[in-house]
């Protein structure tokens, strides 16, 4: 009994009922004496009129106290936090759709670039609409040929809506067919067949997409409106080239690259003024940089050509995301994160739902130290658009791990890639593992590479590594080639690896070379540099390290100050 009464006792104090009641009796025997005061002869009257108003009031004062917690000294504060919450909670959601991968039922089956290649071009137009999620090419064509229903597929995705259909194209016919489904629902919205000549393609896509804009109720702003309104290619030939380029550019092999630029070379003898296919040459070089494919020619030659054909398509369409996407690109991979913070930006500004450029985005940040919030909800984004990649989903979610330097979460994020066979891949996995003292499994990795693949650079960086870790200080320095030196100079991460392996035999002055080069292309961040790389310990305390270090940290400030004001505009 007692411990309920105390617990009685401690609720009333909690809820202020104390405060409230002392604050009533001060209250009315103040009011009192004013009245008695100011009323004189008129008060002897009415005391006990008001004294049994105060006395009604007290208990009702007492009761809303415990009920509502009131707290005379925060009044209003609850009230607004309540409105607050409430808009949150009704506010609009933005609306979700997944187009899958329609099928392809010509006649021949070599069309199925053709096919591909249409419902990349639907996801290309709708993914422009701010007010629509959609999900993302890559991720969309992982699909393709799946025996999982729509309500699963949407589920997983996450989206409302799924969009699935086929292409026929047989001679010059052409017959598209499409149906856009209510997931949750699996209900039809609406479904339809377009036929034509193949040179009506561009009048056809046009009316998927408004089909779709049109059940959905999606409203359009003019600059919406009018990219909807205008093909990016509008000659049959062209396109057709652009299409099959597209679909070579994916594979990222040498020859697939070298064959999507013929593609594209061919296209704009069709039609030089496409802006489409100017950015997209521009982002095969920077995929040959990317994937470190393409050693037999200078990397400068790729970036010089590379930014010739994006700056030309800039010029054709200053409202092109994929050519600012490329412009960024080309400055990224030619060490200038600063350009590359500009054009990124404006593509996602142009393209809300672009992956690749939100991820990038959020490795700028992430690589730079700075704003870590605004970086999370890009790499978030580009997850949620993205889902079934695992560049977007698994590898960009692990940048925040790599650079406070937990790498087991980082080898627990890279589910699928840790045993993929890319070299690349297979080398930054290698380094992973070494930095999580599982230095076996790395040189283990490192030798894959060095007898899978032992022409792609990535196995002469490996070698490099592999006799570094060991203390095998001469064969390390003999396994630098030319080769290496010049494809790790292009590269935003490869100049790390070069520091780590000079770094852990010693050679200090060559570590500082290339952590100096690894700044300049914006991997900056200073916490991680000076505190969390776990292979420049040696080099912690040395007077060039922490003049390197001091650079770090004005070319991470410098860059966070251009993103705020980017941000902000």
């Amino acid at each position: 009994m007692a411990s309920r009464l105390s617990a009685f006792l401690s609720e009333l104090k909690r809820r202020k009922v104390y405060h409230v009641a002392a604050t009533y009796v001060v209250v009315a025997a103040g009011t009192v004496g004013l009245a008695s005061d100011a009323l004189g002869q008129i008060w002897e009257r009415l005391p006990l009129v008001v004294l049994a108003l105060f006395l009604i009031g007290f208990p009702i004062a007492i009761l809303l106290a415990w009920a509502y917690e009131v707290r005379p000294e925060e009044p209003r504060k609850a009230e607004s936090s309540d409105r607050r919450t409430e808009v949150r909670q009704v506010g609009p959601t933005r609306k979700s759709i997944v187009v899958l991968p329609f099928d392809n039922m010509s006649p021949d089956p070599g069309d199925a670039y053709f096919s591909d290649g249409l419902t990349e071009e639907i996801i290309t137009n709708l993914s422009h609409l701010h007010s629509l999620r959609v999900i993302s090419r890559n991720s969309a064509m992982v699909l393709k040929g799946t025996q999982k229903d729509t309500r699963t597929i949407a589920r997983e995705l996450d989206v409302q809506y799924v969009l699935e259909g086929s292409v026929r194209k047989a001679g010059d016919e052409l017959r598209i067919t499409a149906q856009l489904i209510d997931a949750p629902s699996d209900t039809h919205l609406w479904a339809e067949k377009y036929d034509g000549e193949l040179q009506g393609v561009f009048r056809m896509q046009e009316q998927v997409s408004r089909s779709i804009v049109n059940s959905l109720k999606v409203a359009l702003d003019p600059s919406e409106e009018e990219r909807l309104a205008s093909p990016p290619v509008d000659d049959l030939v062209a396109f057709e080239c652009y299409l099959r380029a597209r679909h070579q550019i994916w594979k990222f092999t040498d020859e697939s690259l070298k064959e999507a630029l013929d593609l594209l070379a061919r296209g704009l003898e069709l039609q030089p003024d496409s802006a489409l296919l100017h950015a997209t040459r521009a982002f095969v070089n920077c995929q040959y940089l990317n994937s470190m494919t393409r050693a037999s020619v200078s990397y400068p030659e790729l970036l010089e050509e590379a930014q010739e054909w994006a700056a030309k398509a800039l010029q054709l369409d200053p409202g092109s995301s994929i050519a600012h996407f490329s412009q960024a690109g080309v400055h990224f991979f030619s060490g200038r994160p600063a350009g590359a913070l500009t054009h990124f930006m404006k593509a996602v500004e142009l393209n809300p739902n672009d992956a690749d450029a939100l991820n990038l985005l959020g490795f700028m940040f992430v690589i730079g130290g700075y704003h870590e919030e605004e970086a999370r909800e890009f790499l978030a984004r580009a997850a949620k658009a993205d889902p079934l990649n695992p560049l977007n989903a698994e590898v960009g979610l692990s940048y925040f791990a790599w650079f406070s330097g937990d790498f087991q979460g980082v080898l627990d994020f890279w589910k699928t890639w840790r045993t993929a066979d890319a070299p690349i891949l297979r080398l930054y996995t290698g380094y992973f593992h070494a930095a999580n003292g599982e230095v076996g499994r790395a040189n283990e990795l490192f030798n894959r590479i060095a007898q899978d693949t032992p022409e792609h650079p990535a196995a002469a960086a490996a070698t490099f590594l592999r006799h570094a870790l060991e203390g095998e200080r001469e064969q390390a320095l003999a396994s630098v080639t030319s080769v290496l030196e010049e494809v790790a100079w292009w590269d935003e991460f490869t100049p790390l690896l070069m520091a780590d392996g000079y770094a852990v035999i010693g050679e200090f002055d060559g570590a500082l070379r290339w952590v100096d080069r690894a700044i300049e292309m914006g991997l900056c961040n200073p916490a991680f540099l000076g505190e969390h790389e776990p292979f420049l310990r040696k080099l912690r305390g040395n007077p060039g390290f922490e003049s390197v270090l001091e650079k770090a940290r004005g070319v991470s400030e410098d860059l966070a100050g251009q993103a705020a004001i980017l941000l902000d505009s």
